[in-house]
């Protein structure tokens, strides 16, 4: 069996708007430990996107700054990151 449309993406798509989401938090000045607890990360997944081991490509996301805002205020959901990766498979960008 293939598989399913979501797997295919959590192992594509999903790490690198993880690591557009934890490169502009630690822009921001957050640490890797602020960034693991906003999250729901652990400070080595961080740590990780950070150094370019996790979510590899170099993609420029439009809308990442608005999952940013809702994270630092504590309202991102998991819906919020599957309609960013929907429009983003939709649009060919990944």
């Amino acid at each position: 069996m293939d598989l399913f449309e979501c797997e295919k993406r959590s192992r594509s798509v999903l790490p690198i708007i993880k690591r557009a989401l934890v490169e502009e938090l630690h822009r921001r000045g957050l640490k890797v430990k602020e960034i693991a607890e906003l999250l729901g990360m652990t400070p080595a997944a961080v740590s990780q996107y950070l150094h370019g081991k996790r979510g590899k490509g170099n993609v420029r996301i439009r809308g990442i700054q608005n999952l940013v805002e809702k994270a630092l205020k504590g309202e991102l959901k998991q819906e919020d990151v599957c309609e960013l990766c929907d429009k983003l498979v939709m649009e060919g960008i990944v």
